[in-house]
Order: structure tokens, then C-alpha cells, then sequence
């Protein structure tokens, strides 16, 4: 006879996100224009940090404001 494994029940944790006002401190934070455009890249995107630094400047058309990536394995 095979047992059942239940899985143990566990709280989810609910990603506190930040205030209008805490993304204005970051911005006036930001000492190089480098730095505002990793910033407002990551919160207009929603792009995970993992993914911005693959990323190429070959990945960006400025001509159609297009980012275009490979998957890779994540489509399998």
C-alpha cells in the first residue's frame, strides 16, 4: 500500500511594494544616469535584476522602443 505525502501548509509571504515616495528617494539617490536608468528600467518592466544583467545593448531596438531576449530553456 503506498502512503500518501501531504504537503506541509506554509504562510505566504506578501512582497511589500514600494511607496511613491520611496521610488522618489531612490531616484534622487541616484548619483550617475547609469544608475536612473537600471532603476526606472526595473520598475516601468517589471524585469528581475537576473534578467538586466543579461541583458545586451543588442537586445534593445531604439528604433521600434522594442527589448527582444532569448528564452532559452524557460520556453521548453
Amino acid at each position: 500500500m503506498v502512503r500518501r505525502i501531504h504537503k506541509v501548509k506554509t504562510t505566504k509571504r506578501v512582497k511589500e511594494t514600494l511607496t511613491d515616495e520611496n521610488l522618489e528617494k531612490l531616484r534622487e539617490i541616484c548619483l550617475k544616469v547609469r544608475d536612473l536608468t537600471i532603476l526606472e528600467l526595473l520598475i516601468y518592466t517589471g524585469m528581475k535584476v537576473e534578467k538586466l544583467t543579461r541583458l545586451n545593448i543588442s537586445d534593445i531596438n531604439y528604433i521600434n522602443k522594442v527589448h527582444t531576449y532569448d528564452l532559452g530553456e524557460q520556453c521548453l
